[in-house]
């Protein structure tokens, strides 16, 4: 691994990689993860709040399960975050909102339930957060139009659309 200290960007998709991944990669300066569809790397999340340099987080389609951990608020220069079509169960948590810099957020097609938490207020440059495909979510609150006429719904609507092109532009934010 020692030669991999210049690594920025780590993409692995389409790939049945069974067993687990080596997490030592994610002690590097790598500012973006993207790991999707059926991909078995980690029995566990609980690593993410290490990952401190990320601007872009994408697990999308993978095998994870269990609670989204609240160290994710660690990540706090965060901009694209997609938690996709992956078994995570429980609520957002709330350390979300502690991610000010977050342009898009997308957690859709999992298993999530409870009230969408209010600190998701505190995320005012956020301009897409969908979390449509979670049968037990709901919200008791609107997100307010900024000023500057950036669109905060939350959207639980029931079509679904690749979020592809969002996510690639903003990572170069």
């Amino acid at each position: 691994m020692r030669f991999l200290t210049d690594l920025r960007y780590l993409e692995i998709t389409n790939c049945k990689y069974e067993g687990l991944f080596p997490e030592v990669l994610f002690s590097l300066m790598v500012t973006a993860f993207e790991f999707r569809e059926h991909i078995a790397v980690w029995s566990t999340f609980s690593f993410v709040g290490s990952l401190t340099n990320l601007r872009l987080l994408i697990l999308r389609g993978t095998s994870l399960s269990g609670s989204i951990p609240s160290e994710i608020g660690n990540l706090v220069n965060l901009r694209n975050l997609c938690l996709e079509k992956s078994q995570f169960s429980g609520t957002i948590p709330s350390s979300i909102g502690m991610l000010t810099l977050l342009h898009t957020l997308i957690l859709k097609s999992n298993k999530l339930e409870g009230n969408v938490p209010r600190e998701l207020l505190n995320l005012t440059l956020l301009h897409t957060c969908d979390l449509r495909f979670n049968e037990g979510l709901s919200c008791d609150f609107e997100f307010p139009l900024l000023q500057l006429g950036n669109d905060k719904d939350v959207d639980k609507s029931d079509d679904e659309s690749d979020d592809d092109d969002e996510l690639s532009d903003g990572f170069g934010n």
